[in-house]
């Protein structure tokens, strides 16, 4: 029946839930350990370095997805779907940038010789609100300025 349906969803909607609520603390900790510290790293690095935390944080004894994903982990469908519309790349590799650039504290370096990034945030800043991309600090330099060695060793 229909409802039988409904039921067999439900239950395994429910167990995702217990899961997931299990796995809180563990996958918060690996949440705020790539936005510290794998955002310059490329896509196989970070990889590597999630699976040697997963087996530590499980050595330790905390409950951690064994298929941790920052995006889901920090992420919300709405929001990346947004994101995909305002340019950014559907890999999931340019998610997790968009995940660590959105959350971060302080501003990230973004190399980006594409510009995608560069366009990507701009989009974004102008749904916000408007041009709110003057006075909040966003620069955009290019390697070849003049001045850029100089605003990096400030930034």
């Amino acid at each position: 029946t229909q409802l039988g349906g409904e039921r067999q969803r439900w239950a395994a909607m429910n167990a995702k839930l217990r899961r997931d609520h299990a796995q809180l603390v563990g996958n918060t900790l690996l949440a705020a350990g790539c936005i510290a510290y794998t955002g310059p790293l490329g896509a196989d690095l970070r990889k590597a370095i999630i699976r040697v935390w997963v087996a530590a944080a499980r050595s330790m004894g905390l409950q951690v997805n064994a298929d941790f994903s920052l995006q889901y982990t920090l992420g919300n469908d709405v929001t990346l779907r947004e994101w995909k519309l305002q340019g950014l790349a559907a890999d999931p590799f340019s998610t997790e940038n968009g995940v660590i650039v959105t959350r971060c504290n302080r501003w990230p370096l973004m190399v980006d010789p594409q510009g995608q990034a560069n366009k990507w945030v701009r989009k974004m800043e102008e749904d916000q609100g408007g041009s709110r991309c003057q006075g909040r600090g966003l620069w955009s330099e290019q390697v070849y300025q003049r001045q850029w060695a100089r605003l990096l060793s400030v930034t």
